[in-house]
């Protein structure tokens, strides 16, 4: 997540995150159409032994949500997953959609 003030090292982070999803969704997508990692390259990967699936908390925002197109109006609504977060500029990005930012309780 990235906490937007309209600086260079804010930028650099925002290009970082972007060229690390288009590889993601590259991958993703020739997944998708059946083009599977090759061995050269899984050989290349890293090893995780003893692995199994857990969770970990994430970035999100707790408020009420008003005007949501699924949910409409939820007194004490979570968002999904936040990207960015640009309080100057009164928006949130998250994984879903942008959100207007209104009075913060912090």
């Amino acid at each position: 997540m990235i906490i937007y003030r309209d600086g260079q090292h804010e930028i650099h982070q925002l290009q970082r995150m972007i060229q690390k999803l288009q590889t993601l969704l590259d991958d993703l997508v020739a997944i998708g159409e059946g083009d599977l990692p090759s061995q050269d390259r899984l050989e290349e990967a890293p090893l995780i032994d003893n692995w199994h699936l857990a969770t970990r908390q994430i970035v999100c925002l707790r408020g009420e949500i008003s005007g949501h197109p699924r949910l409409g109006y939820a007194p004490h609504g979570i968002t999904s997953d936040l990207w960015l977060l640009a309080p100057q500029r009164g928006f949130a990005r998250t994984m879903s959609r942008y959100y207007r930012l209104g009075t913060n309780t912090e």
